[in-house]
């Protein structure tokens, strides 16, 4: 006799999985062919689904991409945010944006990176998710330890960090990756780390 929510708990994973394994379909597609190219159609049939199976967890083909987000919260979370617990902010913030950057290039890569930068995309307002909740993590322990500017909150610190950091992810974007994402990233960090920094350190 199964236990109470056993069952839910296995519909849960199994949408997971399916939601997974649509996204896997149309990041797989995106490697072979341009956006437009790929129909609904298209990714169902690699996923080994149904059209109507489709619309239960995405919207349309462009929601398929933006599964990116939930997966790039839990990299954060589970990968990044152990290894930013130690070292001083500056060290920490290179870790961060070291990561962000091959988030970027080496997992998304260049096709879906692009895909995502379009002025439709309210993605990037997202507050309180993983990879955000990671990054005030480490700048509030900045704040704390005087390494930081107090004149800026938290947030003011984390939209000047990841306005920079998408500009840069922008410019690889449209320049066709022209430059290593990595050694840029960090260079801009740690530049504007040092306009951020506590007055006199």
């Amino acid at each position: 006799m199964e236990t109470p929510g056993t069952d839910r708990l296995t519909r849960q994973e199994q949408a997971q999985q399916t939601r997974q394994r649509l996204f896997d379909a149309a990041y797989s597609l995106l490697q072979e062919k341009d956006f437009k190219d790929i129909t609904i159609g298209d990714i169902v049939s690699r996923a080994g689904v149904s059209t109507g199976t489709f619309y239960l967890y995405y919207a349309s083909k462009l929601d398929v991409y933006y599964q990116t987000y939930v997966l790039s919260d839990a990299y954060f979370l589970s990968e990044v945010a152990p290894r930013v617990q130690q070292g001083d902010t500056r060290e920490r913030l290179l870790i961060y944006f070291a990561s962000y950057a091959y988030y970027n290039s080496d997992y998304s890569r260049i096709k879906l990176t692009r895909l995502l930068y379009n002025g439709e995309n309210r993605n990037f307002l997202r507050r309180g998710e993983g990879m955000h909740t990671v990054l005030e993590a480490i700048v509030a322990h900045g704040l704390q330890a005087g390494e930081l500017d107090r004149a800026l909150t938290v947030e003011a610190h984390c939209d000047l960090l990841m306005d920079m950091a998408r500009g840069l992810v922008y410019r690889w974007c449209i320049s066709d990756g022209a430059f290593p994402l990595a050694d840029a990233m960090r260079s801009a960090i740690s530049r504007l780390y040092r306009a951020l920094a506590a007055p006199g350190r």
